[in-house]
């Protein structure tokens, strides 16, 4: 009989042992789906948390570039012509630059820019056939300066204010006709003497920036620019103001 006692209470105990790691393996299971997950929000919490406080931006532009123009009002104005039929002109640039928090949600920003303004103008014979058009392109190396207002989080609002110091780089219009004979034309004049060097524009931009990645954002900023002085010189017959609408657009990367 003891022989038989022994052995049920070795078999007991047996049993006990498995039941109790059993539950401990089975504690382990479940305890690892959420240490993972916990890991997974932790790293996630971390690259929306994450603000830098200086960064490197670069992106094109795209828009719709046109000009104020008026007759000078001094000795060498002339009626403006045909040129009030001038047209707006698709044009499109390139800006680097580098933006830094100064103070809570504003940012000084300061660029490098290829901008450009222009005109166009197309005309039709109502007689025959013959036409004439142009497209007048003026590129600058630009300056943008802005105060933006950037708001915190993965998907920032974005507005801005600057003003845009601009040196003449180059002036290009195209011209094409078909004369009364139905003769094809063309010629592209570069030079205009008439160029003022120096001119400055504001600007003002609204949009968004959304961050992809812990240090990577994607920006998406309408602006609007206006020439504040003339692009030709003095004695030259018409005061002529370029101005831009269009988008801003491109990558910025957080440097700390």
């Amino acid at each position: 009989m003891e022989f038989f006692h022994t052995i049920r209470l070795q078999v007991l105990i047996i049993l006990i042992c498995t039941s109790a790691n059993g539950q401990i393996e089975s504690g382990k299971t479940k305890s690892t789906p959420k240490k993972n997950s916990e890991k997974i929000e932790s790293q996630e919490k971390i690259a929306i948390l994450y603000q830098p406080t200086s960064e490197f931006y670069f992106g094109g532009s795209i828009g719709m570039a046109d000009r104020m123009l008026t007759e000078n009002s001094g000795l060498f104005g002339k009626p403006l012509g045909e040129r009030a039929n001038e047209n707006p002109l698709i044009t499109g640039g390139f800006t680097v630059g580098l933006r830094n928090k100064i103070k809570k949600n504003f940012w000084l920003d300061f660029g490098a820019s290829l901008a450009r303004n222009g005109e166009s103008y197309d005309y039709k014979s109502e007689i025959n056939d013959s036409s004439y058009s142009y497209k007048t392109n003026y590129n600058y190396f630009a300056i943008p300066i802005k105060l933006q207002y950037i708001t915190a989080g993965k998907f920032k609002f974005v507005a801005g204010l600057g003003l845009q110091p601009q040196l003449f780089m180059g002036f290009k219009q195209k011209n094409e006709w078909i004369d009364s004979e139905n003769v094809n034309g063309n010629s592209t004049i570069t030079d205009n003497k008439q160029i003022n060097f120096f001119t400055i524009s504001a600007l003002a931009n609204i949009g968004f920036s959304w961050q992809i990645k812990p240090k990577v954002s994607f920006y998406f900023l309408p602006e609007v620019r206006t020439q504040l002085n003339s692009t030709y010189q003095k004695q030259a017959p018409y005061i002529h103001k370029g101005m831009f609408l269009g988008i801003q657009t491109g990558f910025s990367f957080g440097i700390n």
